[in-house]
């Protein structure tokens, strides 16, 4: 709170550091003051918001939609249930995608002006695709599910097959290096292939495995010249491509005008499914069916989406949108949802429940990894996520503090200079998650 303030009077050229739970009743103050402020008569016409476009109502279902988010972050370690409940009842949250707490980025590409995602930027604007890696499981787990989402979130790259009698080609394998792989080379692994398609009575398709090319979690095996090869990020949410056939990502193709999701109707619909199964919060409907829309809202969004930001992406009411569920979006959208609300009525408890409705916050919130960080902190949900392979340090419970503050500032206390990105928690962590 002493950053940057320029209306002090003195120079405070050492801030102090603020006690985290009080950095977060804060925020609480500043969001009703907002709040307030925009509800109050006013004369004064918003200009240039790149968000709402100067809409106050909007600003203020994102305000409210902001605490609600800070409630259920916070929710175990204090009572919320009266304000959760008075926020949902209120019912003037962000709860459909025209009010999204959205960034949008734009195709502009001039060096002195780049606009576009910086996904983009790093992955398709060289000559060979420069961003990281996508998890197998996540990718995998589609495949099994026929995620009609997966078409729009990966785009492949190749449908060769590297050669194993071939030193060179052998190295650039994922977990070329370690044992104890779950997915390894997908093309390659027997028991993925079973459960992809001989047990489903499909006909195996390696040149469309070779493109699912990504790593195990922590695969310590360097990084070789496989830019051409790895999975990359599709046109959701970066403006890259669909995947309709397996070619080179780069090369300047797709536009790069993709967004960043800050707070999402399907967010906030996610907290409210939170609150209802762990605090016993009423909801405007029933858990279940709130749940199975917000799957549909996050697949039509998606698919919404990546139609109008790519034109070669094939038309959904009239085509199969992926060649391996070779299905109209509708119908392999009922049949995903169908599987996770199964899924879902299997689940004998509500910290069950919990669980699935928050395996499937991780495939919704592809793009905003605040999101799924916060919520498997807060929860330990899902409970399913591969374990590192190669583990040097224990799991993240908060970022490391800037180095530079820790050297300069004369102000940091011993509790900050000793602290420990994976050992000391923020406030609201009661879970203190591990790794076994």
């Amino acid at each position: 709170s002493q950053a940057l303030r320029a209306d002090a009077e003195e120079l405070i050229k050492y801030p102090e550091y603020d006690d985290d739970a009080a950095i977060y009743q804060d925020a609480f103050r500043l969001i009703d003051e907002g709040i307030a402020n925009l509800s109050k008569n006013s004369v004064v016409e918003v200009q240039g918001d790149p968000i709402y476009g100067g809409n106050i109502g909007q600003w203020i279902k994102m305000g409210k939609s902001l605490k609600l988010r800070l409630l259920i972050q916070t929710r175990l370690v204090q009572d919320n249930v009266a304000a959760i409940t008075a926020l949902i009842n209120e019912g003037d949250l962000i709860l459909s995608s025209a009010d999204d707490f959205t960034f949008q980025f734009s195709s502009i590409n001039n060096p002195e002006n780049e606009n576009r995602h910086p996904w983009y930027v790093e992955g398709y604007t060289s000559s060979a695709y420069g961003f990281t890696y996508l998890s197998h499981q996540f990718m995998v787990e589609m495949l099994a599910n026929e995620d009609p989402r997966r078409p729009f979130y990966v785009k492949r790259q190749t449908t060769s097959i590297l050669d194993q009698s071939s030193s060179t080609d052998r190295q650039t394998t994922p977990c070329s290096q370690i044992t104890g792989c779950t997915y390894g080379y997908v093309v390659l692994n027997q028991t993925l292939i079973n459960q992809l398609y001989t047990s489903k009575g499909k006909e195996v398709d390696e040149s469309f495995l070779a493109g699912i090319f990504g790593r195990d979690r922590s695969d310590p095996s360097g990084i070789p010249l496989d830019g051409s090869l790895r999975a990359a990020v599709g046109v959701y949410p970066i403006g890259g491509l669909f995947d309709d056939v397996a070619e080179p990502a780069s090369r300047n193709k797709g536009t790069g005008a993709g967004i960043f999701p800050m707070i999402s109707s399907e967010h906030i619909k996610f907290y409210m499914l939170e609150a209802a199964l762990t605090l016993n919060v009423p909801l405007p409907q029933e858990p279940r069916a709130m749940f199975e829309a917000v799957i549909r809202e996050n697949i039509s969004k998606v698919a919404e989406f990546g139609l109008e930001n790519d034109p070669t992406a094939i038309p959904a009411d009239t085509s199969a949108i992926d060649s391996y569920i070779g299905l109209p979006l509708a119908a392999a959208t009922d049949n995903y949802v169908n599987l996770f609300m199964q899924k879902y009525d299997a689940a004998a408890t509500p910290e069950n429940k919990l669980n699935v409705v928050l395996k499937q916050a991780w495939f919704a919130n592809f793009g905003n990894g605040f999101e799924i960080y916060n919520a498997f902190r807060r929860t330990g949900y899902p409970n399913d996520l591969q374990q590192p392979l190669n583990r040097t340090r224990q799991f993240a419970l908060r970022l490391p503090y800037a180095q530079d503050d820790l050297n300069f500032n004369q102000k940091v206390p011993e509790e900050v200079k000793n602290s420990a990105f994976d050992r000391d928690p923020v406030f609201w962590d009661v879970i203190k998650y591990q790794f076994p």
